[in-house]
């Protein structure tokens, strides 16, 4: 599970913002969403939501997460040698002579990792790992620019990895190449976080939704853990768009031929209202289509405990649903093994009473700002002093919390 994820001079990003899934330090208390987690040194929340307004930062705190796995998974492999790092730094006030740095603490297999870098235009300029086995604290790599240091727990052929990475290439993604037995699980926590978060922004993605839903309806449903509750993978699909109440009462996969092996899958569904027909995904509204597209992520993250990373939650999609959602990641039973959601959203109605108690706790709400620089900052909904009762819903949209638009006429009223 993730602890917490730094970034520094990334887009709108400049001085170091953290995003963190630390929780009420009493799990368990009345009222919190924290879980105690075998290796952390606090409990641990599933779910962090950041509220905000538009332009204020909240996508590229995301997109820094989701750079930093691209990192971790690509730059070895597919970097070119001689192109340095394709990263973005903040614009204005010197940062682009700056370091842009990541860092992210998780836990895995019981044991709480830290793993940061900092790159350049041209080379990752440092590089650490550190694990705390049995509550520890081991320093497995040092890297300054061309000079590496390895700790005497870090085992496995490290100086063939160092040999092969490049300059601006990362020693984890070298390792994960050369098959390294200790490092390997990392990149592939990283590589296993589900990068999702341009999903509900786009317009519907058929080859890659389709594909997905071709593998767990018809050919590798063992794939797939969660699907493994049901009886069949079709029936857990089902009961999800049941649940969601979008009047579908089968889903097909079509497959056709556009190149020697090479298949292109079209998804149809078939309403209950209208028995006989079936219709393109195409021609669905955009809710129907947005929330299909979420099925990969939903399965695979709370199937297997992963990371999921998801812009823009309550686009298309009813604020009834969203709650749905959130409260998939935050129940136990339904989330046993820890799965969790980085979101950004305007959905303020999970913040608020309107629909029954709030579905998000002060621990699991996030807010962006924009400074006058042009910077964004990230502050936590814990760092106010909320009373016991407060509505946090009303008091956002007042603006007491900041990270709230506003707002002028749009039109010149008549003088």
């Amino acid at each position: 599970m993730l602890i917490e994820f730094r970034v520094e001079n990334h887009r709108s990003v400049a001085a170091a913002q953290a995003l963190s899934f630390v929780g009420s330090r009493a799990a368990g208390d009345e009222g919190s969403r924290s879980r105690a987690v075998h290796g952390s040194p606090d409990p641990l929340v599933t779910v962090a939501a950041i509220f905000g307004a538009n332009a204020s930062g909240k996508t590229n705190v995301l997109d820094a997460l989701v750079w930093m796995r691209h990192a971790i998974v690509s730059s070895q492999a597919q970097w070119l040698p001689d192109a340095g790092v394709p990263r973005q730094p903040f614009a204005w006030g010197g940062w682009t002579a700056k370091p842009s740095k990541f860092e992210a603490t998780f836990v895995l297999d019981g044991v709480r990792h830290r793993y940061s870098f900092e790159v350049d235009e041209v080379v990752v300029v440092r590089e650490t790992i550190e694990a705390w086995p049995r509550g520890r604290k081991q320093t497995w790599l040092e890297r300054n620019g061309d000079w590496f240091r390895f700790g005497e727990h870090l085992l496995g052929e490290n100086k063939v990895v160092q040999g092969v990475t490049r300059p601006n290439a990362l020693f984890l993604s070298a390792a994960a190449q050369l098959r390294h037995p200790q490092l390997t699980p990392i990149w592939r926590w990283f590589a296993d976080a589900h990068p999702s978060s341009w999903l509900v922004r786009r317009r519907w993605q058929a080859t890659a939704t389709a594909t997905w839903l071709a593998g767990m309806l018809e050919e590798q449903p063992t794939l797939f853990p969660l699907a493994q509750r049901a009886s069949d993978p079709r029936s857990a699909v089902l009961e999800i768009l049941r649940q969601a109440d979008m009047d579908i009462a089968d889903v097909r996969v079509e497959a056709e031929d556009v190149a020697p092996g090479r298949k292109r899958h079209r998804v149809f569904v078939r309403h209950e209202s209208a028995a006989e027909a079936w219709l393109a995904m195409e021609d669905e509204s955009a809710g129907t289509q947005a929330f299909i597209q979420l099925l990969p992520g939903l399965f695979e993250s709370i199937g297997q405990g992963r990371l999921m990373v998801l812009d823009e939650l309550d686009a298309s999609l009813h604020p009834k649903l969203t709650r749905a959602i959130v409260r998939a990641f935050q129940s136990p039973l339904a989330n046993p093994r820890g799965a969790q959601l980085a979101c950004t959203t305007h959905d303020t109605s999970l913040m608020g009473t309107l629909l029954g108690e709030p579905v998000l706790r002060r621990e699991e709400i996030w807010f962006a700002e924009k400074q006058p620089t042009g910077a964004s900052i990230l502050t936590p909904c814990a760092a106010f002093q909320i009373r016991k009762n407060e509505n946090i819903e009303r008091g956002y949209v007042q603006g007491r919390y900041g990270a709230s638009p506003l707002i002028g006429p749009l039109v010149p009223e008549a003088g």
